[in-house]
């Protein structure tokens, strides 16, 4: 899925290259909330039942369209593409390497402890819509119930064994991208290479192949096939899988995807006005933002909430928000953002802060019959007791309080007729006095 692009402190910068990859596929042009098999080239697996459960629909992760691979019939390879290239074909006891990239998000984990594939590189040459593929990629979740999982590679066997897995320091729902090279061994009983570079948000991408992430390591059992194409699998159940902007080249240049970022904030900013603290910041675009919930670090160094602040959901508009913190600490006061997705998944954006001047000890009243309170404001933590008399100087209530830093509410234990009153707060080293009427 789509997120909001923020730019936090870190800028990414990305410089893209003209060329276009010599295969790549963004599903941009397909029937949202419908199979993916019989769109565009795909070609339909009838072998597996639980192709019907990978469908296009919206959003992507870069863009409208993406494909979403869900729980549904038996487990098995699904639709399958043709590169359509013979440049990027392999054959199956020749040599020659190729690059193949994708964006993945996983929303929810499958279940087998072992691993699971859900993407591999296809053979069309027997038996296309029969094939169980090479090159195939996997996920295992964490042992331990962390939402993190690992990711694993196997080129050309199909034994548990055989493959090759990350740390678990992968985590669900955030977006990567997946640069998978093939290389073919130099004869039949040498077996095929595959290496993945897993890239974040804020990894900088090499313009150049580099160390990758994982390889596989000499393969106990081979059992090559013929390159030609891409295709998914569906797996077991409570899985949950977004795939987008899936490329194809001989050159590593070409196959590099800048992954979208949670948010794209352009602008944060802490204004002081009079008393006030003016918050507004701007987003670039967005997609399924829920709302944002808007912090102040306290003395203690921990954070509250002090405000929720609805998104726009899914936009590649510029909105702006605003948002005034009537209460403000006095000193320096430290805000930031937290965006929370329609899925509950949260990124936090960089501080912004503003400089309150120091005030001195105030004091209002709000009466209404039986509804009395007074706001406070203080400028440290403090016992005092407020006092309420009427004009004749009869005083009608003691109430002791205890304040904290900055504004505090109190409720009144009385109930006023009618009338003007006079409250006095008296602490240890402050007295101060105020007229209000109760109505």
């Amino acid at each position: 899925m789509k997120k909001l692009l923020l730019l936090l402190s870190v800028v990414v910068c990305w410089k893209a290259s003209t060329a276009q990859a010599t295969f790549s596929e963004d599903f941009e042009s397909y029937t949202t909330n419908a199979a993916l098999d019989g769109q565009g080239n795909w070609v339909t697996n009838p072998k597996y039942t639980g192709a019907a459960s990978i469908k296009v629909d919206a959003p992507g992760l870069t863009g409208t369209r993406a494909v979403y691979i869900n729980p549904g019939g038996s487990a098995g390879d699904g639709p399958v593409i043709p590169f359509n290239n013979s440049s990027l074909n392999l054959a199956k006891n020749g040599t020659g390497t190729i690059y193949v990239s994708f964006l993945v998000k996983f929303n929810a984990l499958p279940g087998n402890a072992n691993g699971s594939y859900f993407f591999y590189l296809a053979d069309f040459t027997a038996d296309p819509l029969n094939t169980d593929g090479r090159g195939r990629i996997y996920v295992k979740p964490d042992p331990n119930p962390t939402n993190k999982f690992a990711f694993g590679a196997i080129a050309s066997s199909n034994e548990v064994a055989d493959i090759t897995f990350t740390s678990y320091s992968y985590e669900v729902g955030k977006t990567y991208l997946i640069i998978e090279k093939y290389e073919k061994g130099s004869s039949a009983s040498v077996a095929d290479k595959v290496s993945l570079w897993i890239y974040g948000a804020n990894d900088t991408q090499s313009s150049s192949e580099s160390t990758p992430t994982v390889s596989n390591a000499t393969e106990a059992k081979i059992t090559k096939k013929d390159i030609q194409g891409v295709g998914f699998r569906t797996m077991e159940s409570s899985y949950n899988i977004i795939v987008d902007d899936i490329k194809a080249d001989q050159d590593w240049s070409f196959v590099r995807t800048p992954v979208p970022l949670p948010v794209k904030l352009t602008s944060f900013t802490a204004t002081p006005q009079n008393n006030a603290v003016k918050l507004s910041w701007t987003t670039a675009s967005e997609q399924n933002n829920s709302h944002f919930d808007v912090l102040r670090w306290t003395d203690d160094g921990s954070t509250e909430v002090i405000a929720t602040i609805p998104g726009n959901g899914t936009t590649n508009s510029i909105s702006q928000y605003s948002f005034t913190d009537a209460n403000p600490l006095p000193g320096t006061n430290y805000y930031q953002l937290q965006q929370v997705d329609f899925n509950g998944r949260s990124e936090k954006s960089e501080v912004a802060y503003a400089k309150i001047a120091f005030r001195q000890t105030a004091l209002n009243i709000f009466a209404s019959g039986q509804d009395t309170k007074a706001t406070v404001y203080s400028n440290s933590a403090d016992k005092a007791t407020l006092y309420v008399y009427t004009t004749a100087g009869l005083r009608i209530i003691t109430q002791p309080v205890v304040l904290q830093r900055g504004y505090n509410t109190i409720p009144l234990n009385a109930s006023l007729s009618n009338g003007v009153y006079v409250a006095t707060l008296v602490s240890g080293t402050e007295k101060i006095s105020t007229k209000f009427i109760s109505q």
